[in-house]
């Protein structure tokens, strides 16, 4: 699977829907890229883990894919509930080594499987849950919100795009000045500033009174 889920929305409405006696929703999405099993094509098969199982009525009719740049559109070719990986197999959909990973899934009935023709770009890319290809409201039963997810096809390919270094360095200390809080006069108080005088400008040396820095 991609090494980081993306998640859809806020962590308070997840919450939310998980607790709505009926309402569903997209939870989290992953790509199956380098765990894909012998003869399984990389980037192609999505992963949608919804908040509660996969409603029998959604299907390749309900998925919109949009977004990339040079590799676009993107089309579903299928889906189903992993649940249902076991019939996916008898239809020559998927390999033996696909239908026992899906089955393997936690709660494989709330995992929406999406296979797609190609692999996308490093572009964004945008799954929507839709009552139909025509209609893009969300279907009954999902929240409009949590219908629909962000996600990219290349999270495991390294890119040379990522260009930010790596800071492993701790920040630096800052050093904050020695100041006597007993200084009351002036005496105390002339001195307290040609201390400081001399952490901060260290190559002057004058202390006479007529300098101009007294003025």
């Amino acid at each position: 699977m991609s090494s980081t889920p993306y998640f859809c929305a806020t962590p308070r409405r997840r919450q939310a829907v998980r607790e709505h006696p009926t309402l569903n929703g997209i939870d989290f999405l992953e790509l199956l890229d380098r765990d894909a099993p012998p003869g399984s094509p990389r980037q192609q098969t999505l992963l949608v883990r919804l908040l509660k199982a996969v409603p029998a009525t959604l299907g390749v009719g309900n998925v919109r894919l949009t977004g990339g740049v040079r590799i676009a559109p993107v089309r579903a070719l299928w889906a189903a509930a992993a649940s249902d990986a076991a019939t996916l197999f008898a239809d020559g959909r998927i390999s033996a080594g696909e239908r026992d990973l899906f089955l393997d899934q936690p709660t494989p009935e709330s995992l929406f499987l999406v296979r797609t023709d190609v692999a996308g770009d490093f572009a964004p890319y945008r799954l929507a849950l839709v009552r139909d290809l025509l209609d893009p409201t969300a279907p009954e039963g999902f929240d409009p919100i949590l219908s629909e997810i962000e996600f990219g096809f290349k999270v495991e390919c390294p890119s040379e795009f990522d260009c930010a270094p790596d800071d492993d360095c701790p920040p630096e200390e800052a050093t904050t000045p020695a100041i006597d809080y007993l200084a009351k006069d002036y005496g105390s108080f002339r001195q307290l500033m040609l201390d400081r005088l001399a952490v901060t400008m260290p190559a002057w040396t004058e202390r006479s009174p007529a300098c101009l820095l007294y003025t």
